[in-house]
């Protein structure tokens, strides 16, 4: 029989010992039984029949000589002081056990399956039903009897063996401090403390022993039971006392995660068993340091702006939060700040604003410090002009403060307190140490009818009441910052001769600059110049044209000299046909003394040939065709973009009558009536010189030609920001093609207020390119510049800035004619603060990790982050490789890194431990041998990914493989095949998306749009 042990004992000690009588007669029975129990003991009763089980230890031994190999079963009978029975069924089916004289035969474990299988129990006093609910019979004083019956007959053929013990489980430890989902470590180092109290029920004597768990709980909302049934405890110890002390710069602990704890009372010698394995409940605790806050805000205004500072802890703080709010209108905003300063951006003149500072600590955003107190500052109105007349007093103002500014910039607004607190305006400011500056400022004179007169000044000294104190200067007599004499006609006669002669100076510059240029030399321009031009000459064969405020940059090609430089003085027009003259200063003045006649923006660079229409009074009598309000004359081009928009035309044959009856129209158009056709331009000109048309009526005749003209955008390989061509065809799915008008028109992102970005346009047909200018739909983007090519190109440079961030568009005009169906539709992108990226090389015990240095150089790596993927939604990195490290990651011991399944795993945490507090952005990991084919992993929103250099086959592909994890953590992009917002989206659809699993360098406009909220 299975487990049994069968011992020959000597039949002289039997006989010995023994007295054979008759098997029904009295206590005298052929067959001896002893019961055993043995610790631990258990209610449960399968624990009775497990495989080598010893609980219940039953020995039978046979008297009588003459039995040989005699059949028969047990009969066991369980039973409390309660009156609770359970025993083995009458008619229990079961192997027999054959007994022989002289043979001990002992039992357990195994050899007792069928007796304490429930079926062949019965109960009394205490149900199945209860048993099954429960798991395990009732707690008490138990008295256990075994019999030996004949197999066949039920017949008692022993004597009863029985044992007595008390039997109970152990109860777990109660937990005592911290309470459930408590908030500890909010002290740097202070020990946590951790307590339990225990339950000594049902285990009298026994001196139990306490294991202590801990599991960290990474992923959110997670039950903690099922943490700790599946990943070993990120901590564990063993002890007999109920209270434990962990101090937390032992274990790194991470703040702001969540920790779950339990504690498992057992009996070290084995003899009771517990309640729940002796599990106590499990609790969690979330780790949470308090984050102390910054100190020493300071405040200082900068003209519109306010520079904050502050002293922040190093290695702790990694971020701030500004808090900004004006209570009077109800602004407010919150900027995320990477360095303990920051600035406020552009404010409201008079508005008084608030301001406060918390401190995030080691990237915990849960968890912010308090906040510092509210600090306020007002954006005073500028100093009003004075308007006092020549003749009256001017009082010097006391001055009192003689702390020095030491931030002088350009826009801030100076009195002079020995001149009555006179305005000045700052141009420039250039530091010249001790506290001095110089450069350029304008001084307002409102007696002078605001006579603007610029000045160069050094030695400039100013308090923190922007109030000069010293200064040299002298007037540069700059004509673009003149009065319009006439026009302050009635004020001049007032100013002293000192001003007269000033501005009579002046124009006398002007006067002899004019006289120099020859008019038909001017450089037309498709821009309007602004009020008070500025120049900048410094880049030869260029002038960089901004208003007063650096601001609406245009630039503008003129002709060198032959050393290379600008050959000035020149002459600009401006698209509404104002001449200017650009002098070898830089000095920019409108020229009076030209007459010139006002074009449209489709003539700013044609011949006179190609001329459209024209304002003056001679030629509004003429015959004309007349096209949506817009008039063109005899011998006039008429420029329309490519559409299938029917154009009406209608014909004059002066300023007022139309061609009457029999007016006689070339072909290729739509006649309505008599002076009326329409015309479709749905077929782009072969040349410049279109197609005709006409119109006769008698002695009145009116011809001019059509030239339907196409522009087109599209992306330039020495683009600084992203290009998103758009294909309505191929890549459909995206939402960056719901635009309108029409699908499909392409993207440009542009940084805001940054250096002008490029882009192609191509123009048909040839030539037509002179009647093209570009409309921004709400001002926010600027033209720089549009520079045609030469020798018969169709494709031409146009140079784009942004001045705000959001969507806008740049829109063709084509003549008078906007071409929307073809416009170019802009997203201006915020500057962001460079994110930091660490790599750093991960050895195994038995195995060096391939570096990036087998593929590429870490500029290598920079440049491709910062000029061909992440420049397209602006987003600069700064990248750091660390020294390589060997850590003992291998928990599983198959020679690999385990990244199968979720992210990170233990064995990418083990390593994760390491690097948890390093102050950087981003941390990627390069390790060799994953356990699953792939290139990198990188969970979303998360701080630290692994890249397996070993897998690659080339420096781009492992670029890309960078790039493509990034988007995952950092941004957290989706590939667009698994983007719920792309349903219809197929794996491989846009190759040139480097998150679609291939090697292409672009994101798509929707998410510079993730990237940038």
């Amino acid at each position: 029989m299975n487990g049994s042990r069968i011992y020959r004992l000597l039949f002289t000690l039997l006989i010995a010992c023994t007295t054979l009588t008759g098997w029904g007669q009295g206590a005298s029975y052929p067959v001896q039984v002893m019961t055993q129990l043995t610790p631990p003991y258990s209610l449960i009763l399968s624990d009775y029949a497990k495989p080598a089980s010893q609980r219940l230890f039953v020995t039978i031994m046979v008297r009588d000589l003459n039995i040989v190999n005699l059949p028969v079963r047990l009969h066991i009978k369980m039973e409390t002081l309660s009156g609770m029975t359970v025993e083995t069924v009458p008619n229990i089916i079961t192997p027999a056990i054959y007994l022989t004289g002289g043979l001990v035969t002992m039992l357990y474990g195994t050899d007792l399956t069928d007796y304490f299988n429930i079926n062949n129990l019965q109960f009394k006093g205490y149900s199945k039903e209860d048993y099954r609910r429960t798991g395990q019979l009732p707690e008490g004083h138990y008295r256990i009897t075994v019999e030996v019956r004949h197999w066949a007959t039920g017949r008692i053929i022993s004597s009863q063996g029985t044992a007595y013990t008390w039997m109970a489980l152990g109860k777990p430890p109660v937990l005592k401090v911290p309470e459930d989902k408590a908030e500890m470590g909010k002290i740097p180092g202070m020990p946590l403390t951790f307590s339990w109290i225990p339950n000594k029920v049902g285990i009298p004597g026994v001196i139990p022993q306490y294991k202590f768990e801990m599991w960290e709980m990474r992923i959110p909302g997670i039950n903690p039971n099922v943490i700790a049934a599946s990943l070993p405890p990120f901590y564990t110890t063993t002890q007999l006392i109920t209270n434990l002390v962990i101090h937390p710069a032992t274990l790194n602990f991470e703040p702001g995660l969540e920790y779950a704890w339990r504690v498992t009372a057992f009996d070290p010698i084995g003899d009771v068993s517990f309640e729940q394995g002796g599990h106590s409940v499990i609790r969690t605790f979330t780790y949470q340091c308090k984050c102390e806050g910054v100190s020493d805000v300071k405040l200082e205004r900068k003209g519109q702006n306010v520079a904050v500072s502050w002293n922040q802890i190093p290695n702790t703080h990694t971020s701030f939060h500004l808090e900004m709010e004006n209570q009077a209108s109800g602004w407010s905003a919150t900027d995320v700040v990477y360095y303990n300063k920051a600035n406020s951006g552009q404010l409201v003149v008079g508005a008084t604003y608030r301001m406060r500072v918390r401190a995030i600590c080691d990237g915990n955003t849960m968890n912010p410090s308090e906040p510092t107190a509210w600090q306020t500052i007002t954006i005073p109105e500028p100093p009003k002009r004075d308007n006092s007349k020549c003749g009256t007093p001017v009082k010097s103002i006391p001055v009192t403060n003689y702390t020095l500014r030491t931030d002088l910039q350009a826009g801030d607004f100076l009195t002079h307190p020995k001149s009555g607190g006179s305005r000045y305006t700052i141009k420039t400011a250039t530091p010249q140490g001790d506290g001095k500056f110089k450069g350029i400022f304008v001084s307002w004179w409102g007696w002078a009818g605001d006579l603007k007169i610029p000045c160069e000044y050094w030695d400039l000294s100013v308090n923190t009441d922007n109030q000069i104190l010293t200064m040299k200067y002298h007037s540069i007599s700059k004509a673009a910052f003149l009065l319009d004499v006439d026009a302050a006609k009635a004020k001049i006669e007032n100013v002293t001769d000192a001003v007269t002669n000033l501005a009579n100076t002046a124009a006398d510059a002007v006067n002899t600059l004019v006289e120099s240029i020859k008019p038909n030399n001017a450089t037309p321009v498709d821009f309007a110049m602004p009020e008070n031009p500025v120049a900048d000459i410094s880049k030869p064969g260029e002038v960089t044209i901004t208003d007063e405020k650096g601001e609406n940059l245009q630039i503008v090609e003129l002709p060198k000299n032959e050393d290379g430089s600008t050959n000035l003085p020149a002459m600009i027009q401006d698209a509404s046909g104002k001449t200017f003259i650009v002098d070898k200063n830089g000095n920019v003045a409108q020229d009076n003394n030209t007459s010139t006649t006002s074009t449209t923006s489709a003539d700013t660079n044609s011949t006179s040939s190609d001329s459209t229409s024209s304002d003056s009074t001679s030629t509004k009598s003429k015959a004309h065709y007349s096209i949506e309000g817009h008039d063109f004359y005899d011998g006039e081009t008429i420029y329309l973009p490519l559409s299938d928009k029917p154009y009406e035309i209608k014909a004059y044959r002066d300023s007022v009558n139309l061609f009457g009856e029999g007016a006689v129209w070339s072909s290729g158009v739509n006649k309505v009536d008599a002076a009326t056709v329409r015309f479709t331009p749905n077929t782009v000109s072969r040349d410049i010189n279109g197609t005709g048309i006409s119109t006769v009526l008698g002695n009145d005749a009116l011809r001019c030609k059509i030239v339907v003209v196409n522009a087109e955008f599209g992306e330039d390989n020495k683009q600084k920001q992203g290009f998103d061509e758009n294909d309505k065809d191929k890549e459909n799915d995206y939402p960056s093609f719901q635009t309108t008008p029409v699908a499909g028109l392409p993207w440009k992102s542009l940084q805001v207020n940054g250096m002008p970005d490029i882009v192609r346009v191509k123009v048909l047909p040839i030539g037509a390119e002179k009647a093209v200018k570009f409309v921004s739909s709400n001002s926010s983007v600027q033209v720089a510049s549009f520079v045609p090519e030469t020798n018969n190109n169709i494709w031409h440079t146009l140079s784009i800035s942004a001045t705000s961030i959001g969507e806008s568009e740049l829109i063709p005009q084509i003549g008078h004619f906007s071409a929307e169906a073809v416009q170019l539709k802009i997203r201006g992108l915020s500057n962001q603060p460079p994110k930091t990226l660490a790599i750093v090389t991960i050895h195994s015990t038995n195995h060096q990790s391939t570096d990036i240095s087998a593929m590429m150089t870490l500029d290598e790596l920079k440049d491709y982050l910062n000029k061909t993927a992440y420049n397209q939604a602006n987003i600069e990195w700064d990248v750091t490789q660390l020294p390589a490290d060997s850590i003992n990651y291998d928990i599983d011991g198959d020679g690999k890194i385990d990244v199968q399944g979720d992210f990170p795993s233990n064995e990418v945490q083990i390593i994760i431990n390491k690097y948890r507090y390093a102050a950087y952005n981003y941390i990627l990991f390069i390790v060799d041998n994953p356990n699953k084919n792939i290139f990198g992993k990188m969970g979303m929103n998360q701080k630290f990914g692994v890249i397996h250099v070993d897998r690659h086959t080339s420096k781009h592909q492992l670029q890309n493989t960078i790039a493509h994890e990034l988007g995952h953590g950092a941004f957290e992009l989706k590939h667009p095949f698994q983007d719920a917002t792309m349903p219809s989206y197929n794996r491989g659809k846009d190759t040139n998306n480097f998150m679609d699993y291939y090697d292409g360098d672009k994101i798509r406009k929707y998410q510079w749009d993730i990237i940038n909220p």
